[in-house]
């Protein structure tokens, strides 16, 4: 008698009240028991409650791109909502340290290789909005807003209405040439010819 003969004789004969033959269909009949519909039901309904729940955010959203940031704005660095639609534009909201709600919109295009346009990246759109800002008040004072950086230029107007204002951030040096209520131009090497 070999081995594996001597095992299986010994195993055939140790029963266990509990232990019961079972057979392949016997398994499958088994099977067949404990399906639930039930079950079934429930997971159909979660898929499709997942399913509306995503179509409802997506129209809620008009397929853009919303998302909770930090930019600068007056010197303050603001918790802000920034959309930036498929085709690059953006909507920007957040409540100033008056409590009043604050909305900025515009956008853009980017040129690419061989002239080909396409819209801005929200990293473009972020470079944007950290730029230095000129403000005019309503008092008649003039400012520039760059970071943190709060500087009045109200009395830094020349005879034909131009200032120039060096900034520092990030290390790097921005120089500006602001023509007074008529814009301004910056750039990291030089001032800037004024906009006429």
């Amino acid at each position: 008698m070999t081995e594996q003969e001597q095992y299986k004789r010994t195993f055939d004969t140790v029963a266990s009240s509990r232990m019961q033959k079972l057979e392949a269909s016997d398994i499958m009949e088994s099977r067949k028991k404990n399906f639930s519909f039930k079950g079934v039901a429930v997971a159909l309904a979660a898929v499709l409650i997942l399913i509306s729940l995503c179509g409802a955010a997506y129209a809620a959203d008009l397929g853009g791109i919303q998302s909770k940031v930090q930019v600068w704005y007056r010197g303050e660095l603001t918790d802000v909502t920034l959309e930036i639609t498929p085709e690059g534009s953006y909507t920007m909201e957040f409540t100033d340290e008056n409590g009043n709600p604050v909305k900025h919109e515009g956008g853009g295009i980017a040129i690419g290789p061989f002239g080909k346009e396409r819209p801005l990246t929200q990293d473009e759109i972020l470079e944007h909005l950290n730029e230095p800002e000129v403000v005019y008040e309503d008092d008649g004072t003039v400012w520039v807003y760059y970071g943190a950086q709060k500087t009045e230029i109200t009395d830094q107007f020349d005879e034909d209405g131009i200032c120039y204002v060096k900034l520092v951030g990030e290390g790097k040096p921005i120089y500006m040439t602001i023509t007074y209520m008529d814009g301004y131009a910056t750039s990291g090497r030089k001032f800037p010819k004024p906009v006429k």
